[in-house]
């Protein structure tokens, strides 16, 4: 399901590596890491062998 426009994801790891981010410009992440990104846009989470413990928040505008 796409996000609304102007919607942002945060991502704050805590435990793990993962790489993520927009789709054309992902970042590595680790531990104590803290990614904003447009979550409008297409974006990608990946983790490797390991998993990784992430916490994420979508913060989406509110449309009246």
């Amino acid at each position: 399901v796409p996000h609304a426009t102007g919607t942002i994801e945060h991502l704050l790891v805590s435990s793990g590596h993962l790489t993520a981010g927009p789709a054309g410009s992902p970042a590595e992440l680790r531990p104590g890491d803290l990614l904003a990104f447009a979550g409008d846009a297409p974006h990608v989470y990946r983790t490797g062998s390991e998993g990784a413990d992430v916490t994420v928040v979508i913060a989406s505008p509110i449309i009246t």
